[in-house]
């Protein structure tokens, strides 16, 4: 079976290098691995999930402002040094703050703890509102947390 000229623990070690495994990750369990890959995935789905919203609300803007350029133009409004028109500018919607949701790192029946990007912690409950704005309108073990702001709900799960 085995080459009298390797021994079993050297013939194990090259076994296990020849099939990619390395030291920090032989340590760990397959469940673990696996609960490693499934953070990393919801890392990613996260951030997408707040480019898709960036490049809605840049879409969007564009649009108004398209819109905007066109009723000017119907409207004979093309002077844009008239008191209405610079008025107008004036009152222009700022576009949001784009921000990032906090992370769950501790969720009890009635209390949950937020680390920021800032890497700043904060235990909130219900009713609580956030360094972000957004305001904690429920807490669930089962469903993860829910956070209003801007008339939009949010859930924040723990991640594993």
């Amino acid at each position: 079976m085995l080459n009298n000229k390797i021994s079993l623990p050297v013939f194990i070690t090259i076994l296990a290098l020849s099939q990619g495994s390395m030291a920090a990750e032989s340590v760990l369990t397959p469940e673990e691995r696996g609960a490693q890959i499934l953070e990393i995935q919801l890392q990613r789905a996260q951030r997408l999930t707040e480019l898709e919203y960036q490049a809605e609300v840049l879409e969007r803007q564009a649009r108004i402002a398209k819109a905007q350029e066109q009723i000017d133009k119907t409207v004979g409004l093309e002077n844009t040094n008239t008191p209405a028109a610079s008025q107008r500018q004036q009152e222009a919607p700022k576009a949001p703050k784009i921000y990032t949701l906090p992370r769950v790192i501790e969720l009890a029946k009635t209390r949950v703890k937020f680390q920021f990007d800032n890497g700043a912690v904060g235990s909130y409950q219900v009713g609580d509102t956030l360094p972000t704005g957004h305001v904690v309108q429920a807490i669930s073990m089962v469903d993860g947390v829910q956070l209003q702001k801007d008339n939009s709900v949010l859930t924040v799960n723990y991640q594993w």
